[in-house]
């Protein structure tokens, strides 16, 4: 969880610098703990493994907290590379190893970037005031946010983190589908861009409550609000908590039970929506509308929520309770994907998560990463370039004979991979 969430604070911090170069300023030393309360060091597979994250997620440096241990204050004791007197330790063995990959190959990791996104996941800094007014943190939105970033973390399909208040250059339409977590109070003139994009081909997939609040923060008229009404074709007849119990989705002869979602919203659909799931009692649970050449979908239930992990970015933010999250909810969501054109270009064995740098060259950057506290194998199958070659940028040059695009590879327990593809 902590390695995903690695991955979530990544890709928001490279779409907050909009195309300027940024580093991962605080890395965890992976000596962790607080003064008296010691959590002990992580293992330093582990430690690379934070590390290769946040590289192939777009950073391009790492900066750790810290090298030495602190010496003062709360945390004394703690956080440290080195051991009290400042000596090596297996962890900044580790991040030396990183380091030196990083130096030996500074050129193809400087031209090298991160894979264009079809996939947008909405931030809005509305909606986390909003929910801050209602709960005093903003949990509910960091965690419906983290869910729908894991079903695409899991399928090694790069995201984008798109600030509601500063939409790239270009506009939405680069994107095959964009996804609004937790919605309730989109700040202007973002419900008048959502629907442009619909109107020209794009694909909205909403969490419940979609615009609840305006733009100040009083309640809308109806919901879907901000003018969505018409493009969800639905409005919301009640809404009630999905708190501590299971809704069961019925989808194309399937059962999809979805635990943990924060809403259960009820619809009335236009004419010509599209029930694509209903809740036991048959009442519709997820509608799709299409609205000019485009389409919007929206849930009854968070189905991002559901599938969270419920950690936040750091282990001073873990939380009781992460591990209630479900999968069944993610097939309606991949479905929803597929549906919009997105490609799955890159698959790998389960726990392994990988992805592509390309440098302008023509050369490729595959990182790998295995998940799991045990040994994989199998291989990465790479179907968006064509690879006729690899070689590995951590085991001492050593050729990768690659066939039809897979890269054969074995991995060791949280052992990463890096190699240059051509």
């Amino acid at each position: 969880g902590q390695t995903l969430m690695v991955g979530l604070g990544t890709d928001a911090t490279r779409n907050a610098a909009q195309g300027k170069v940024f580093w991962q300023s605080e890395l965890g030393a992976g000596d962790y703990g607080s003064g008296f309360d010691r959590g002990g060091r992580i293992r330093p597979q582990v430690e690379s493994m934070f590390c290769w994250e946040s590289i192939r997620h777009g950073a391009k440096g790492l900066l750790f907290w810290q090298y030495r241990k602190e010496a003062h204050g709360s945390e004394m004791g703690a956080f440290g590379l080195t051991d009290y007197g400042g000596r090596p330790t297996e962890l900044l063995d580790a991040v030396a190893r990183v380091g030196r990959c990083l130096n030996d190959n500074a050129e193809l990791f400087h031209s090298a970037q991160v894979t264009p996104a079809q996939v947008a996941l909405l931030f809005s800094f509305n909606t986390y005031m909003a929910d801050w007014a209602g709960h005093r943190n903003c949990q509910l939105s960091v965690d419906c946010l983290s869910g729908y970033y894991r079903m695409f973390w899991d399928e090694n399909v790069p995201v984008d983190v798109v600030h509601e208040g500063f939409i790239p250059a270009g506009g939405l339409s680069r994107y095959r589908l964009i996804v609004l977590p937790n919605p309730v109070a989109l700040a202007d003139p973002l419900p008048e861009l959502l629907r442009e994009y619909v109107a020209g081909g794009g694909t909205v997939l909403s969490d419940p409550y979609l615009c609840a609040f305006n733009p100040d923060c009083s309640l809308a008229s109806e919901v879907p609000g901000g003018g969505l009404a018409e493009v969800f074709g639905c409005r919301e007849r009640d809404i009630t908590s999905a708190r501590n119990r299971t809704v069961v989705l019925h989808a194309g002869g399937r059962e999809l039970p979805v635990s943990g979602s924060h809403f259960q919203a009820f619809w009335d659909a236009t004419d010509g929506t599209e029930v694509l799931a209903t809740y036991e009692d048959g009442r519709p649970a997820v509608l799709s509308n299409r609205f000019g050449v485009g389409r919007a979908i929206i849930s009854g239930v968070n189905l991002g929520l559901s599938y969270s992990t419920r950690q936040g970015v750091g282990d001073d933010f873990v939380r009781e309770g992460t591990d209630g999250s479900t999968g069944d909810a993610r097939e309606l969501v991949l479905d929803a994907a597929r549906q919009a054109g997105m490609r799955f270009d890159v698959s790998t064995p389960p726990d392994v998560r990988a992805s592509l740098l390309s440098a302008p060259d023509g050369r490729h950057v595959l990182i790998a990463i295995n998940m799991a506290d045990g040994q994989r194998e199998g291989g990465v199958r790479l179907s968006g370039v064509r690879v006729s070659q690899a070689q590995s940028l951590l085991d001492d040059g050593q050729a990768v004979e690659v066939h039809s695009g897979l890269v054969p590879l074995q991995f060791g327990p949280y052992e990463s991979k890096v190699l240059v593809v051509r």
